[in-house]
């Protein structure tokens, strides 16, 4: 998807097939930049509005090294290994133990 600063306003229609499916509009999808394949997220509001969102992906080179930072953005230090020991011995504590 693209990230287009200007995008125009679009109202257009679809039908819903017996099925449950539906066409996105082709002049939505050009704006936007979708293609084929591409995820959209629908949700339901409780004032009856329905919003349709793509859903942006991360790709390998974004996800690429994620999980080998030693801190986040806001400098929160992160310890996978502790975190993981400390999930362990609950796990083995409750199994051994009959509860937590």
């Amino acid at each position: 998807m693209q990230t287009n600063t200007k995008i125009k306003s679009i109202e257009t229609k679809t039908t819903i097939g017996r099925s449950g499916q539906t066409t996105f509009p082709a002049k939505i999808m050009k704006e936007l930049g979708l293609k084929e394949g591409d995820q959209l997220r629908f949700s339901l509001h409780p004032d009856g509005v329905i919003t349709v969102e793509p859903v942006q992906l991360l790709s390998a080179e974004q996800l690429f090294g994620i999980f080998d930072q030693s801190q986040d953005q806001d400098g929160f230090v992160l310890n996978l290994d502790s975190a993981r020991e400390e999930r362990s011995e609950q796990i083995l504590a409750k199994n051994h133990f009959g509860g937590e």
